[in-house]
């Protein structure tokens, strides 16, 4: 994550800081935001400088995230506390939303900063997003489903329509009675009925008996 902040269209600051490897890039983006306010409230601003702040991001998530009165996420809400921090000091503050990798010096020294905080050792922020652990918790479970599924001795047939897991959940299927008797070979079709006695039935014509195997498959 990288900050840089200028005062009267000079560089004044800047930071640099790592956050866990389970963090979202909307949380980087945002805890940009908290930082640099928190720094300017830390600056020693002359009385004679406009005290007009203009923050620069390229995540559009995290401007319409402030604009929701819905949205109360720990980073969203603290960007709103400082906010009215700043503005108890005479602060205007603005948002802007900037393209990125675009050539705009002051986004472009800020991704140059993110990017060599990736390599420090020190972890700045480590609050991981609840849906990033539902993930985590996700693909645990479909490791696992998968492992029982290779390892069952039992439904052959299915394994070689849907071998993997997580490829069948992400496939629509209409389940109908005909494409589950299809697709786990148990139902009134010939592959099913042959591990049984076939019917045998007894038919008199003309005063002799003559033996029929019949097999019937109604497809609806």
């Amino acid at each position: 994550m990288g900050i840089a902040i200028f005062i009267q269209n000079k560089l004044a600051h800047q930071r640099r800081l790592k956050l866990h490897s389970n963090c979202s890039n909307n949380q980087a983006e945002q805890l940009a935001i908290v930082k640099a306010m928190e720094t300017i409230q830390e600056l020693h601003i002359a009385d004679n400088v406009p005290r007009e702040i203009t923050i620069h991001t390229d995540s559009r998530i995290t401007l319409q995230s402030l604009k929701n009165p819905k949205n109360h996420r720990n980073l969203i809400d603290e960007i709103r506390k400082k906010a009215i921090s700043l503005g108890k000091h005479n602060w205007h503050i603005t948002f802007t939303w900037i393209r990125a990798h675009v050539g705009h010096y002051g986004n472009e020294l800020a991704d140059k900063l993110a990017k060599a905080a990736a390599g420090k050792d020190i972890i700045s922020y480590n609050r991981i997003p609840i849906c990033e652990i539902a993930q985590q918790l996700r693909e645990t479970s479909f490791k696992k489903w998968q492992m029982q599924w290779d390892k069952t001795t039992k439904a052959f047939t299915t394994k070689e329509f849907f071998p993997n897991v997580k490829d069948r959940l992400n496939t629509k299927i209409t389940l109908t009675p005909n494409f589950t008797a299809f697709v786990t070979s148990h139902g009134k079709t010939k592959s099913y009925l042959h591990r049984f006695n076939p019917l045998k039935h007894r038919i008199l014509r003309k005063n002799k008996s003559l033996e029929a195997r019949i097999f019937v498959l109604v497809v609806i």
